[in-house]
């Protein structure tokens, strides 16, 4: 069997594993933007499960949008209530400098402002559309309390360099959800091989190791996978955690709480309408200097000089 770039198929392969450098070995095929046929590979060493190497990336987000993940606006919702409630519970400090990795449109950023958290979008496809003025570049290596990572882990086509870039800013917390791999076949939802953007699906353990090697431990809390870092003032709190299930009065008090008239709403628009303008005056200049010096030359066209 050949895929549609006529190569063998990859049936008795075997590659790197790209999360511990393991060997990980052919276990099926899926068809891959529905043109190619693509090789899925189970790590021997962790467990994990991963596409060959995903040289598709650029036409699997060629099309802009959440097109096919019509639940993504009430799923930011949803985890911007459960965050909410867990950084509540632990008594997470609300000044603490907090990181969206792959914050898409930056909508859990502005929520999260709104509720009072110092929240920035990090995101290498998206504009940020509602927290433009609040996005970060790069992680840098200051010290952040929180990162949180959702629905984003399986995006990453080189998990190992990528959570190292993660660790970096050596969080206190990485809050994240995933669907881990357990031996699923190719019928698996989660692998959704027709948009070709889900190409990495670790096993916990597998997360857990990595996760080891950095000084974070590995723990579910309030619905979400959590790494901590263990000399974080907030350990205790995670490692004590009893679930607790979020009710409709906090979710409700929380929904009556952000808006535009709150202090940090008003704090954030005073800055946003600051920039705003100065970004407005430079566009105004940029615009203006051709004029001039269109203007400039035709006068030097009347110039003694110029004849």
């Amino acid at each position: 069997m050949t895929n549609h770039a006529g190569r063998p198929s990859s049936e008795t392969c075997s590659e790197t594993c790209r999360l511990c450098d393991g060997t990980a070995f052919h276990k099926f095929d899926c068809l891959v933007l529905e043109k190619y046929h693509i090789g899925y590979f189970e790590c021997a060493s962790c467990g994990s499960l991963q596409t060959e190497f995903p040289h598709w990336l650029a036409e699997a987000y060629a099309i802009p949008g959440v097109h096919v993940d019509v639940g993504q606006a009430a799923r930011v919702v949803q985890t911007w209530l459960r965050l909410c409630f867990l950084l509540q519970n632990i008594g997470f400090e609300r000044s603490r400098k907090c990181v969206d990795y792959g914050g898409s449109a930056g909508l859990l950023t502005r929520l999260m402002r709104d509720s009072g958290y110092d929240y920035y979008s990090y995101d290498l496809y998206e504009g940020s559309k509602y927290a433009n003025y609040f996005k970060v570049a790069n992680l840098g290596a200051s010290k952040l309390g929180l990162l949180s990572a959702f629905e984003v882990l399986e995006h990453l086509p080189q998990p190992k360099v990528t959570l190292a870039e993660m660790f970096t800013g050596n969080p206190d917390l990485l809050v994240f959800t995933t669907q881990f791999y357990q031996g699923q076949g190719n019928d698996w939802p989660y692998l959704v091989p027709f948009c070709g953007q889900h190409v990495f699906f670790y096993t916990s353990r597998a997360l857990e190791t990595f996760a080891n090697s950095y000084g974070y431990d590995f723990k579910e809390a309030y619905g979400f996978w959590v790494l901590v870092r263990r000399q974080s003032p907030y350990m205790n709190a995670i490692r004590s955690a009893v679930e607790k299930s979020m009710d409709a009065a906090f979710a409700g008090d929380q929904v009556m709480r952000v808006g535009w008239g709150t202090e940090t709403t008003t704090q954030d628009g005073a800055y946003a309408f600051d920039r705003f303008i100065r970004e407005l005056k430079d566009l105004s200049e940029r615009e203006r200097s051709p004029l001039q010096q269109g203007a400039c030359n035709e006068s030097a066209k009347g110039h003694p000089l110029s004849r």
